[in-house]
């Protein structure tokens, strides 16, 4: 049988576990955002999902009975007679109009049965429909095994810190109070906007130079705009300090494909699906290599030219798993640095874990920007800052994906974004580790493609304050 599962994003996590137990039990699921197809408009792939569904499971919060999203599932499932099972997961006063839908359908409570009864009720189901020889179901839209949206395990757990009101202009300008919240105003990326808040902001600001853990600076630009930082580590003798971008400053893949996603060309065989090929270097070459070394994001952020040039790996368009976002014709992350600010970047070598395909355990580069590892996303937390992150403006305008507005504002609803980390995931050669969203069950996420271009880049950089005098 073909299940839709209905759920909010509170309870994503939940939603995923039971469709694990609904899958193993021998039945198709159809859940957002695993089933939703790539380029495929999100709300018409949850119609085509009901549609095609035979049971509809509802698993029922507080948060589901608000959410005009599951209001509309529920009522699509009845207007086209699909049966309801119930899973109440708390005590919830039904809003009317979920009343009028779900008053004649199945109830499971979650205090007195596991998934396992809702399994059960399935199975009866299936049983029932199978005696009436009823006709089978129109199969749910497979999802697309390229599809890089396929693997969100989510539970919300939004925190609140204090919000941060004034606005940071200038250069190498820093904020009093280092409490900084997730929901502070995105930057808009505008060439002329505040030259007033600029003046004003700078009056009782001080240098970098004095600045404090967790303070914002302003350093550098991109896509015209002034760059805000976050100081997040400072070394014991004052002379260094390490930045990190403060919102996600664009959406880009890590390293593409070597020719097209998903498709292999070696010696007289071609892949259509590298997946179903065991041979790990088939998997990186179509769908990009989780080595921070070699990867086109390493060679954009440290380049200044105009034209960068990329060798095996470019990052077009075509090569990304959306066909999106390419930045083979963007000039480098530093070409907007003056020549003052270049200099204050300190070349460091960076350490990270080889991936499946390196025989080196620690490979190390040398850097002038870089992304964190997972290891130094402590960082943030030792500085006293959130660890989630939202895109700039001018990012969101950017992104041909529409990861963020489709995908995490409107499935997800957050306003924050997934953003790329430089280690590799140890069991695949096309993955890398990124800090999830504030409704993930678990900080760091692991299941996306090095090869998908519509999740956050926060670059990091050390500066020599005793060259910013």
């Amino acid at each position: 049988m073909n299940i839709f599962i209905s759920h909010s994003s509170v309870n994503a996590g939940l939603a995923q576990k039971l469709c694990k137990d609904i899958e193993d039990a021998g039945h198709k699921c159809f859940i957002a955002p695993r089933d939703i197809r790539l380029g495929h408009e999100y709300a018409s792939e949850i119609v085509i999902g009901i549609d095609n569904s035979d049971v509809m499971v509802l698993l029922l919060s507080k948060e589901a009975n608000e959410s005009p999203h599951i209001l509309r599932e529920v009522e699509r499932a009845v207007s086209k007679s699909i049966p309801i099972i119930l899973y109440k997961l708390e005590e919830v006063e039904l809003s009317k109009s979920m009343e009028y839908f779900l008053m004649t359908h199945q109830w499971i409570n979650a205090s007195e049965a596991g998934f396992a009864e809702i399994v059960k009720s399935i199975n009866e189901l299936d049983g029932k429909n199978n005696k009436d020889d009823k006709p089978e179901s129109t199969p749910v839209a497979e999802p697309q095994k390229k599809v890089f949206k396929s693997i969100l395990p989510m539970v919300i757990g939004v925190s609140a810190l204090v919000v941060s009101i004034a606005i940071i202009v200038g250069s190498f300008i820093v904020k009093s109070g280092n409490k900084h919240n997730i929901e502070s105003t995105m930057i808009e990326h505008n060439e002329d906007s505040s030259s007033e808040d600029n003046m004003e902001a700078s009056i009782n600001s001080q240098t970098i130079k004095n600045a404090k853990l967790g303070e914002e600076v302003v350093f550098g630009r991109y896509n015209n705009a002034d760059i805000v930082w976050y100081v997040i580590k400072i070394s014991e003798d004052g002379k260094e300090a390490v930045l990190l971008s403060k919102d996600i400053l664009t959406m880009k893949g890590f390293n593409p494909s070597k020719e097209k996603w998903g498709l292999y060309n070696g010696e007289n065989q071609v892949f259509s699906d590298a997946l179903a090929n065991t041979d790990m270097e088939v998997q990186a070459y179509a769908f990009g290599e989780n080595s921070w070394e070699t990867s086109t994001i390493r060679k954009w952020l440290n380049s200044s030219d105009k034209i960068v040039e990329y060798t095996d790996f470019v990052p077009e368009s075509k090569r990304f798993a959306d066909n999106s976002n390419g930045y083979d014709v963007e000039p480098g992350f530093l070409y907007n640095f003056t020549e003052e600010e270049r200099n204050a970047i300190i070349e460091k070598t960076i350490s990270t874990e080889g991936n499946m395909l390196s025989d080196k355990e620690i490979v190390e580069t040398n850097d002038k920007v870089f992304l964190l590892s997972v290891d130094e996303v402590d960082w943030l937390k030792e500085a006293g800052l959130q660890i989630y992150a939202k895109p700039t403006k001018d990012a969101i305008d950017k992104d041909e994906t529409l990861t963020y507005t489709e995908m995490m504002q409107e499935g997800y609803e957050t306003d924050t974004l997934l953003w790329r980390l430089r280690t590799p995931v140890n069991d695949s050669p096309s993955k890398c580790y990124m800090v999830s969203i504030d409704s993930a069950s678990e900080p760091i996420d692991g299941s996306f493609y090095v090869g998908a271009e519509g999740f956050g880049i926060r670059p990091a950089i050390t500066v020599d304050l005793t060259k910013l005098d």
